[in-house]
């Protein structure tokens, strides 16, 4: 089912504020998302069943829009639409599908996190600004950051357990990938790291971001590099069968108290860390 434009979207000026769900009795909206299975309604309608298509002259999709929207299965942007805000999508569980457009400049933090079922993305070459965990928690196995990205904020893919492969379009001169490793340029700071990262030895890395590796947990095994000299809070949380493997033989004074905290915060589990590492 198709859903263009009318009652369902409210709007402010050229902002999208709001998408109206089915008109489902709180008992029985409830009651459909535990069943993980078919509404409680007359309409009969399915979770993740509605095809979205934003009206051309929407220029932004506002903030919690969308919010825990379990009806939608895909959503096309006209090329108007210029930025998705924060939250905008956030914990949308069944959507699969974001046609993005030609127009989008800026996605928001949190914008999708939680989407499950994204299993693939297409970020448009307009796009300029990611923001922090936009893709927390998304289905997707591999990303291409376009060239004419600027700014990616902490992490935009944390939590994405399948993701296997980051990639940087050649030519954008803020950011590059090396062994699937997402680098800031100029700072030498490794902002996002997978299941299959490796981080350089050559020196191109002497910062290690917040939350970088976060919930990567089929990783294995990560060796830090000489070069880095400075890491922020918990980059290898949750990363749960992690060994590291320090060229250091100590932390560096710019290294977070909390670099290599293993899982909660009160308990302050740790990973094993093998110090004075030598790989040859």
């Amino acid at each position: 089912m198709a859903v263009y434009h009318g009652s369902r979207f409210e709007v402010e000026g050229t902002v999208l504020k709001n998408y109206n769900r089915l008109d489902l009795p709180a008992s029985e909206y409830s009651r459909s998302v535990l069943r993980n299975g078919v509404k409680g309604s007359s309409d009969n309608y399915l979770l993740g069943d509605l095809d979205v298509v934003i009206p051309d002259g929407i220029t932004e999709i506002g903030e919690f829009a969308f919010f825990c929207n379990y009806e939608i299965k895909s959503v096309t942007l006209p090329s108007s639409v210029k930025k998705i805000a924060e939250n905008a999508f956030w914990c949308c569980r069944y959507l699969k599908v974001i046609n993005f457009g030609g127009g989008i400049v800026e996605i928001g933090a949190y914008a999708f996190e939680g989407c499950e079922e994204l299993e693939e993305i297409h970020l448009p070459q307009s796009l300029k600004t990611i923001g922090r965990s936009a893709f927390d928690c998304c289905g997707f196995k591999e990303v291409l950051i376009p060239e004419g990205v600027e700014i990616i904020d902490c992490n935009p893919f944390c939590g994405c357990k399948n993701l296997e492969s980051i990639e940087v379009e050649e030519g954008n001169e803020n950011f590059c990938a090396k062994q699937n490793c997402l680098i800031e340029t100029r700072t030498k700071k490794l902002v996002a790291g997978c299941k299959n990262s490796i981080i350089p030895l050559d020196g191109r890395v002497e910062e290690i971001g917040e939350i970088a590796f976060f919930d990567c947990a089929d990783l294995h095994k990560i060796v830090i590099p000489q070069s880095v000299k400075k890491i922020g809070r918990r980059p290898f949380v949750l990363c749960k069968n992690l060994t590291v493997y320090c060229q250091a033989v100590q932390p560096e004074t710019e290294w977070d108290k909390l670099w290599n905290l293993k899982k909660g915060v009160f308990f302050k589990r740790r990973h094993k860390v093998v110090w004075g590492y030598n790989q040859s």
